[in-house]
């Protein structure tokens, strides 16, 4: 049954259950009557209308559907039927690989459930809601590296409270706490003032903490990748739209005259009427727009200017034909407003913004992002104390494998993880690490075998909460199974050639006979190498006969094979047409490497054995073969069919 493992959902569906579909998806007439009416029986099975009509919607690539259609649709769903009630009267259903293929379907598919259907929704809605305005603020920070041990890690987390705390009690500023206690970073405070940006300009937990918060408000203390923060929010107010600049500029620091006295003369120059273009290419020193008329994209909160060059572009009146020279941080500029941004309608504004989220990290969505939120719904809890005593056992415990050692009775009864109403003890913990750390000693026991128990433990109700959050997810479980069941059925009885009876076989092979020959064809060998040296040596065995296996095992890398029955490729036909029989070719190149042909004999043409048509007899016998188990399946669970009650 390896051949599951090659199987996808989509190939099941093609297989087995959209082909006959394809046939019947022209009208757009819909029947109307008794959903109750049986159309066929399948022993004592009855199929409803109502179960035929659900079946087809289902996997109908089109709206609708007329009589006519489900009459003619109703064979190819009862021997649908037929081969689920064969598979499951085989136990095909508890097959230990059809289920393993089905739960790592079904774990993958939950996960997509999760992320589809609920986290990337919110996250949708969330920033969108959040792109309304914009925010002020500042920080402190405390610089801890994402992999820093436990105890580095209390340590920056005590030292944040305490900052913190002296803003509440008044005793420092945010500039003050800033300089205090934020890592320095090149004798610089990491933390300090923020400009103003919008959603999807931060990472998101420190977006989280921030939006959370009113005006005048100090966080909690907050953890990302960079380390720990507290961060005040200054103000908050309406998204200011950004604008496409152009500029005119001129690099220079505050204190250069020469960059003013130019942005004064090129301001002088559009001011008697010179078009803007020119005057870009007379006196811009911004070597990356001035071929395209100054142009700086759009400018705008959270993009990646600095803040007084944005301050600078949002302060322009866009309706003015040029602004005055400006000074920012990187020198003088003349700005030209050329749009500001702008929506037709909301669903253009989220298009919008929904192609910006999309290009954040926190949009591709993951595993654990899924397990996070399971925990919260499954009320996820971890009994400290329990794995403190674990850990303590452990610790004291001799150099023994995890298998040779068991956890004393007071410990293996405690509830160490509580989860979607089940408790998990420190003896399921125990039984755990025999079957995933048998090989380890107890001196190697860490607390991340703790942490890996529960990812375990939420893995294994993402199933079962997958199917109580999203009701559909079972039903395309469940189809999924059932394609498995039907694959393997029709492999072993319709499909797969080894499996079939040999005598009907060639009883069919010897009533078709003329159906299976041979045309006129080369008998050749081919040798081919990308090593010079080896094909050379491997040609010249090859004229003293020694034989191709013997040649094969000589040489690594070396493709040599006899060949006259496949029909040639392109290149060794070519060589073969250019050689004459018994002699070798020339040096040509097949797959990449250098080769060679000795050209045997030509072939007359003659009709197959039986042994060398096999694999075309069975695929030309596949319809017979299917149609004779079909009725088999009929006899046997006595199927009847009433078309006539579909009106």
């Amino acid at each position: 049954m390896n051949y599951i493992k090659r199987v996808t959902s989509s190939v099941l569906l093609s297989l087995i259950l959209l082909s006959p579909l394809q046939l019947f998806a022209q009208s757009s007439q819909t029947v109307s009557q008794n959903m109750d009416a049986v159309v066929a029986e399948i022993g004592d099975e009855s199929i409803s209308l109502g179960d035929l009509i659900s079946y087809y919607e289902r996997n109908n690539i089109e709206d609708g559907y007329s009589s006519e259609e489900l009459k003619e649709f109703l064979p190819f769903y009862v021997d649908y039927k037929l081969k689920l009630a064969y598979g499951k009267d085989q136990g095909l259903y508890s097959d230990p690989e059809i289920q393993q293929e089905f739960e790592n379907y079904s774990k993958q598919a939950a996960f997509s459930f999760w992320l589809e259907n609920e986290i990337k929704s919110e996250l949708e809605k969330e920033f969108i809601e959040r792109s309304e305005y914009e925010l002020k603020s500042t920080h402190v920070l405390i610089r801890l590296d994402p992999n820093s041990s436990a105890d580095d890690a209390e340590e920056a987390r005590l030292r944040i409270e305490e900052a913190r705390q002296r803003f509440i009690d008044g005793e420092m500023t945010m500039e003050e706490l800033n300089r205090e206690y934020s890592t320095q970073v090149q004798g610089r405070p990491a933390g300090g003032e923020l400009p103003w940006f919008s959603a999807g300009v931060t990472v998101k937990p420190f977006e989280d903490a921030l939006y959370s918060l009113e005006k005048g408000e100090l966080s909690e203390p907050v953890r990302t990748q960079f380390g720990f923060h507290i961060i005040y929010l200054e103000d908050r107010r309406q998204r200011t739209p950004q604008r496409s600049a152009s500029h005119i500029f001129f690099r220079g620091s505050r204190d250069d005259l020469s960059a003013e006295i130019l942005a004064d003369s090129a301001y002088a120059t559009l001011e008697k009427g010179r078009p803007w273009d020119e005057v870009v290419q007379q006196f811009s020193q911004d070597g990356s727009s001035v071929n395209n008329g100054g142009s700086v994209g759009w400018v705008g909160y959270g993009t990646q200017y600095s803040a007084d060059f944005i301050d600078a572009v949002l302060s322009v009146d866009p309706i003015a034909s040029f602004s005055q020279p400006i000074q920012t941080n990187y020198g003088y500029h003349i700005f030209r407003i050329d749009s500001v941004r702008s929506y037709q309608n909301d669903e253009q504004r989220r298009e919008e913004l929904l192609s910006q989220l999309e290009e954040l990290p926190r949009y591709n969505a993951n595993r654990q992002q899924v397990l996070e939120r399971i925990s919260e719904i499954g009320n996820f809890s971890k009994n400290s104390s329990v794995q403190e005593s674990i850990t303590a056992f452990f610790s004291d415990a001799d150099s023994s494998l995890i298998t040779n050692i068991d956890l004393p009775e007071d410990i293996a009864e405690q509830t160490l993880i509580s989860f979607n109403n089940q408790t998990y003890t420190s003896g399921d913990f125990k039984q755990w690490l025999h079957d995933t750390h048998s090989d380890r000693s107890t001196k190697e026991f860490s607390d991340h075998w703790v942490d890996l128990y529960e990812e375990y433990v939420l893995d294994s109700q993402i199933i079962p909460m997958t199917n109580d959050r999203f009701p559909e997810f079972k039903r395309e479980t469940d189809g999924f199974l059932n394609g498995l069941v039907v694959f393997q059925v029709s492999d072993e009885n319709i499909w797969n050639i080894e499996t079939a009876d040999s005598s009907n076989l060639e009883q069919y092979y010897e009533r078709n006979k003329d159906k299976y020959r041979f045309d006129e064809r080369h008998d050749y060998t081919l040798l081919a190498s990308r090593n010079d040296s080896a094909l050379t040596a491997a040609l010249e065995m090859t004229r003293q006969a020694v034989s191709i296996d013997s040649i094969s095992r000589t040489f690594d890398n070396l493709i040599i094979t006899r060949d006259s029955v496949a029909t040639p490729s392109d290149e060794i036909l070519t060589a073969l047409n250019a050689t004459e029989i018994g002699e070798t070719s020339d040096k040509f190149t097949y797959r990449n490497r250098d080769a060679y042909v000795i050209y045997h004999q030509l072939l007359e043409p003659r009709t197959m054995t039986f042994n060398e048509a096999f694999y075309r007899v069975g695929s030309d016998y596949q319809p017979i073969r299917e149609e004779n188990f079909m009725n088999e399946l009929r006899s046997e669970y006595r199927v009847r069919i009433y078309p006539e009650r579909i009106r």
